[in-house]
């Protein structure tokens, strides 16, 4: 799972940083399609409440949720679903 968060991270870095320098842009969900344009979209884990784990998981959901223009109640779904 760490792999995968490191992994996410770099992927989205260089937009990250873009989007933080641009005043805190969102992405569109067409730019994540293009972001993963011909490889699997990554999912989100589930987070179980293990303490250590905890900063993995919040890094792939503000990369693979936050980031992301979708509505509110759409996010806090996500968010329910990604909780065990």
């Amino acid at each position: 799972m760490k792999m995968e968060a490191e992994l996410l991270s770099k992927c989205a870095g260089s937009k990250v940083k873009k989007a933080e320098s641009e005043g805190d842009k969102e992405f569109d969900s067409k730019d994540v399609d293009k972001m993963f344009k011909g490889i699997k979209k990554p999912t989100l884990t589930v987070f179980s409440g293990d303490k250590d784990l905890y900063r993995n998981w919040k890094a792939q959901f503000k990369i693979l949720v936050d980031q992301i223009k979708v509505p509110a109640k759409t996010k806090m779904m996500m968010l329910k679903n990604s909780v065990w």
